[in-house]
């Protein structure tokens, strides 16, 4: 049988059981104003969404008076900062809230079955996670390259691939110098509730002048950029200035507002950015870099909306996606229509797309370029389109200049492999060199150490990459399979009842699991 028929077949019977044992954890729902009763209190902590665009926290709760929230509470701006905020608010430039309650959930027998049933020990980080798997880490593989003494987290792979149907390449960039050793040391970890199948995995070693830096394309080639100049204008699709947020690599991300993303609720919208800049006329092409990375959006598409409200019927769901070919390809056409960021370039006065950036994964930012056309006068119109609040763009420049040195591509090959109690696992480098279906498997907590070797080039630059092909499966958690779906239950075909759904999911969640996602990866195994 194969491991994920076997591991559906357990946690089938694992439904089945009756579970008990409380675990204590917190769950966001929406409160409608015109539900408020005046004179009630409020206890439990609640965030206010404003329709000018802040956002106000009622750590102890609120009171309605004279159709105004009163409570103490902080404000912020649409970008986080705090801001100074009226003693009351007023119901009507209220456009959301959202309150915590705590609630209860019987998960420890069903996480306790689950790890002797399938011989994979849980933690007590994985018996959380099977409780309240909103607040729990959920990534594809993870890749650490050391840094300053330590091991520092540097790619995610194939996080599209969330089935063996939706298979895929990935390349990811490290950031990492070569030593003058040549010794280059990479961990590869399972810190998920999944099951990973990494069926190819190569290091490549880019060399290329000192004087270029190298990126990956939107299509997965390799590119070289000499001189970055940011865009010196940056407008958002309300016309808000934004030119110095992206102006700078420095970790100061832009990302859609509330207002824009509940216009979610009546269709598919598209928020977008635009950027453009002037360069000598008759430049043909612009090399257009982008630096980004998803929000947790997708992830509560994944977990909450897709899969947690068919309940039980997510064991099907999960059998079908890995083993109904069609099926798998017509929800990857859905999904496909909602991720990643379309580009846009104007061409005799109107938009024309001209690329996409597919989505990098919450994780790691991700840089990507693009090239583009330039207008006969010089100047680049750029729009960047995107699902409200799927994407954060931290940084965006261009380059017209050429770079005619080639560059020189060398995979390398693994010296040897390691397990997580150091003992020698080079048979493994089998399972990794060919896209032939034969998978290196890793569960919770699994990680690997590869060592490679690259003799410095004097003269040029390395920059390091990894390819990969893979797919990934989630563990079905604890209260998913237990899930009332009498309000909603995932429908491929039902397109703006997924994005009502994922609007109320979203709102209800997305505090708890910023603040948690990245607190909670499953401990990796130790020796003993």
């Amino acid at each position: 049988m194969k491991p994920i028929a076997l591991l559906l077949s357990l946690l089938a019977l694992t439904a089945l059981m009756s579970v008990a044992g409380c675990y204590s954890t917190y769950e966001a729902e929406i409160i409608h104003t015109a539900e408020l009763h005046p004179q009630v209190k409020y206890p439990e902590q609640a965030k206010v969404y404003l329709s000018n665009n802040n956002i106000l926290v009622f750590k102890d709760g609120f009171i309605l008076e004279d159709n105004h929230l009163r409570g103490e509470h902080q404000a912020f701006d649409y970008t986080g900062l705090p801001i100074r905020s009226q003693e009351k608010v007023a119901v009507d430039s209220i456009i959301a809230i959202t309150r915590f309650v705590e609630t209860t959930t019987d998960a420890m027998r069903f996480a306790g079955f689950l790890g002797t049933i399938t011989g994979v020990p849980l933690t007590v980080m994985a018996i959380y996670c099977l409780a309240c798997p909103k607040c729990c880490f959920g990534s594809c593989p993870t890749v650490y390259v050391p840094s300053d003494g330590r091991y520092t987290l540097q790619a995610e792979l194939f996080s599209k691939c969330i089935s063996q149907q939706l298979e895929d390449h990935d390349l990811d960039a490290l950031q990492y110098d070569l030593p003058e050793s040549g010794d280059i040391p990479i961990k590869i970890t399972n810190e998920a509730l999944e099951t990973h199948y990494i069926d190819a995995f190569h290091l490549l070693a880019v060399s290329h002048p000192e004087t270029t830096r190298v990126y990956q394309t939107n299509d997965d080639t390799f590119i070289q950029i000499s001189n970055e100049i940011p865009f010196p204008d940056a407008r958002t699709s309300e016309g808000k200035d934004i030119s110095s947020i992206l102006m700078d690599d420095d970790g100061v991300s832009h990302r859609s507002n509330t207002r824009k993303f509940l216009e979610l609720r009546t269709a598919p919208v598209k928020d977008w950015i635009e950027v453009s800049g002037q360069i000598k006329p008759g430049t043909k092409k612009a090399k257009v870099l982008i630096k980004y990375r998803n929000t947790l959006l997708t992830t509560v598409l994944l977990y909450d909306v897709v899969i947690a409200s068919q309940g039980i019927g997510a064991l099907e769901w999960t059998r079908r996606m890995n083993e109904d070919r069609l099926y798998a390809a017509q929800f990857k056409a859905v999904y496909d229509l909602f991720s990643g960021v379309a580009v846009e370039c104007t061409q005799n006065g109107q938009w024309i797309e001209t690329g996409k950036f597919q989505d990098a994964g919450p994780i790691n930012w991700k840089y990507t370029v693009t090239e583009v056309p330039v207008e006969a006068d010089g100047k680049i119109n750029v729009r960047l389109n995107f699902i409200p609040d799927n994407i954060m763009i931290d940084y965006i420049a261009f380059d017209t200049t050429s770079c005619e040195e080639p560059l020189t591509i060398k995979t390398l090959a693994p010296v040897s492999i390691t397990n997580y109690t150091g003992a020698d696992r080079s048979d493994l480098a089998r399972l990794l060199e060919q896209d032939d279906d034969a998978c290196l498997i890793t569960n919770p907590g699994d990680s690997y150490m590869l060592q490679y070797h690259y003799a410095p080039v004097t003269g040029k630059r390395i920059t390091f990459f990894i390819a990969s092909k893979g797919y990934y499966n989630e563990w079905i958690r604890g209260n998913w399979i237990t899930e009332s779906n009498d309000d909603y239950s995932f429908d491929l075909y039902d397109v703006r009842g997924t994005f009502n759904k994922l609007v109320d999911s979203w709102l209800e969640n997305k505090d708890l699991l910023e603040q948690e996602f990245f607190h909670t990866r499953i401990p990796l195994k130790e020796a003993k």
